[in-house]
């Protein structure tokens, strides 16, 4: 062996120091607020296009799927194909953060299964918790943990109003489309989950809807109506949903910012309040439109909401 002369070790010296300085490139990713980073470390990884949480949720799934020996291809067709529709990878159009709705259902699902709080900017990480926590799968089979994304389906898009599978929800997500309020969707997904009577889903929608109405028109703020709503959907995970439950929930908060108004300061923010400004465009005509149905006798014939109406003026008292 010879022996390395200082000639050799300056010029392995140089190259070294000519790779460093020259060829060798550093890239650093400065994720933002509402960045997922295991999302982008995945997305890195896979040379491909970019991939939503559900596409890591997916390849979650049916690699544990693979592990369980199950029929994967038989499970795909049957339980997860029909999320592959285009319609999924839409952005939810009244959903914050801008996300697809494949995203925000997933979320929405982990809100109703757990009763906890959900970081969209981690979703990915929050199904794995979910799915299996502690190194525990939470489901005996992948199959039982794809029924329960099943289950939910057809709510969530009875809610985004492309299916009408419950007429109640049908109503309710039309009201939080219109009010923007899509916070509320794990509260309407466990009230259908729990395959409650007709007229209790009624109920409890109703109320929901009275308490965005009722805030609006009374000028108390809406911008703690995330957490409140993930309260309530709490409260339904740990004592189940019901009217009482949620009736009950209400009476408990006395803060400006959740408190349930009352009758009487709801019929003054009605006479009083600039209510042009404070539910403008279609939310307007939306309260006029429920007062008017609500004043109406039992003998009224039942007419459905005209389209093409405006409001012209809204004279005081």
């Amino acid at each position: 062996m010879r022996a390395r002369t200082p000639e050799v070790i300056e010029q392995r010296l140089d190259a070294l120091l000519s790779a460093v300085l020259a060829q060798m490139k550093l890239v650093v990713i400065t994720l933002g607020e509402g960045d997922d980073a295991q999302v982008i470390f995945e997305t890195l990884n896979s040379k491909g296009e970019p991939l939503l949480a559900m596409d890591l949720v997916r390849n979650n799934i049916f690699h544990r799927a693979e592990k369980q020996t199950t029929a994967t291809d038989e499970l795909y067709k049957e339980l997860w194909d029909p999320f592959d529709a285009p319609w999924w990878r839409e952005d939810a159009p009244n959903a914050r953060p801008r996300r697809p709705r494949i995203d925000h259902f997933l979320a929405h699902v982990l809100a109703a299964e757990s009763g906890a709080s959900i970081a969209m900017r981690e979703l990915y990480a929050e199904y794995r918790a979910f799915a299996v926590p502690k190194g525990r799968p939470r489901f005996p089979n992948v199959e039982d943990e794809l029924k329960v994304l099943q289950r939910h389906s057809p709510i969530y898009e009875t809610l985004e109003g492309r299916k009408d599978e419950n007429p109640t929800m049908a109503w309710l997500g039309r009201k939080l489309a219109m009010w923007q309020v899509t916070t509320a969707y794990p509260i309407a997904l466990q009230i259908a989950a729990a395959g409650l009577p007709d007229d209790e889903q009624d109920r409890i929608a109703r109320l929901v809807y009275s308490y965005i109405v009722r805030r609006a028109v009374c000028d108390l703020t809406n911008k703690n109506l995330n957490k409140l709503f993930q309260a309530v959907s709490q409260k339904f995970f740990e004592d189940g949903p019901s009217y009482d439950n949620l009736r009950d929930f209400f009476v408990t908060r006395s803060g400006e910012s959740s408190r349930f108004p009352g009758d009487e300061e709801f019929r003054r923010g009605i006479l009083q309040n600039p209510v042009y400004q404070l539910a403008p465009g279609d939310r307007n005509k939306d309260i006029l439109w429920e007062l008017e149905l609500t004043s109406r006798s039992k003998f009224a014939e039942k007419v459905a909401r005209p389209g093409g109406l405006w409001t012209e003026h809204v004279l005081p008292v």
